[in-house]
């Protein structure tokens, strides 16, 4: 793609330059999460858990993309050998199942967590969640592998065949997006209308409520994330599939698909921000409650 019209370079270019980005916040995510964390990484809070669970997939779908995109721009040419050019769409499918997956689950996770005051359990080790994504993400990839639709599509390696692609990746994708965005718009309701109900509720009741919609509201964030990078990817492929495929809609989708760590690293700077605020609030009201016990004694 590209070789003919010009825009050869322009793809590849800003498909790397958006790769790096991503990977340099996926790297500094991972870094300042540890180090703010210095426990063992299973007694987190399922937030933190989560921001780099999703920035892994991100960092190891950029690894191999980079990987096909250098070699294609190196040599003006397909992925070669073919074999090579399999492995590396298998991994793309698979990563970017994990991460549509996964944050299908946090949304889940963040509706069922304010409407019915539950919080989903990971398992021993996150083994439940860990295990389901990726064994449920792997299906996909057989069934591409099964029907041998695997190679060179023009600009990176993926699914060639039009039917399996609008199968296995537009569909689902078109399928998942619209389902984040109802259960963000359903969640954020249920926060308001439980934050209305308890306004001037005192109590731990109220205080477990106000929790588990803190909590559920950096959920959404990660939602939001998710829609941003995958909005138009599904829009596209539908768009591309009856043949009206517009290479400046392109350009877009793939700056945006390629910056999934550069989100993420916005949501993870959210989330710090929050917190702090959170913290302060609380000393504030701590020294007002002292100020005022001390002016009664």
């Amino acid at each position: 793609m590209g070789t003919e019209d010009g825009t050869f370079y322009a793809i590849h270019g800003v498909a790397l330059s958006c790769i790096y980005v991503s990977l340099i916040c996926v790297i500094l995510v991972l870094i300042l999460s540890f180090y703010k964390n210095p426990n063992s990484f299973y007694t987190w809070n399922k937030n933190d858990k989560f921001i780099v669970y999703l920035v892994i997939c991100d960092g190891a779908f950029n690894l191999v993309h980079m990987c096909d995109h250098l070699q294609i721009a190196a040599t003006r040419d397909h992925v070669r050998p073919i074999q090579l050019c399999i492995f590396y769409a298998v991994l793309l499918i698979e990563f970017v199942y994990c991460q549509s997956l996964l944050v299908l689950f946090i949304a889940v996770n963040a509706f069922v967590l304010v409407r019915c005051q539950r919080n989903i359990e990971l398992g021993r080790k996150d083994w439940k969640l860990i295990v389901g994504i990726l064994t449920c993400s792997f299906v996909p990839v057989i069934i591409a592998l099964s029907v041998d639709s695997l190679g060179p599509t023009g600009a990176f390696c993926g699914v060639q065949d039009k039917v399996a692609n609008l199968a296995l990746t537009i569909v689902p994708l078109m399928l998942i997006v619209p389902l984040n965005c109802l259960l963000y718009i359903v969640t954020w309701y249920n926060i308001r209308k439980a934050a209305r109900r308890i306004r001037d509720v005192v109590g731990g009741n109220a205080q477990s409520i106000r929790a588990s919609n803190d909590s559920a509201k950096i959920m959404t964030t990660f939602i939001l994330a998710f829609l941003v990078q995958w909005w138009g990817m599904g829009v596209y492929g539908f768009a591309e599939y009856f043949g009206n495929d517009d290479m400046v809609f392109y350009m877009f989708i793939v700056s945006f698909t390629n910056l999934g760590g550069l989100f993420n690293g916005i949501v993870f700077l959210i989330m710090r921000r929050v917190r702090g605020v959170r913290k302060q609030r609380k000393e504030d009201k701590k020294e007002v409650i002292q100020t005022e016990m001390t002016k009664i004694e």
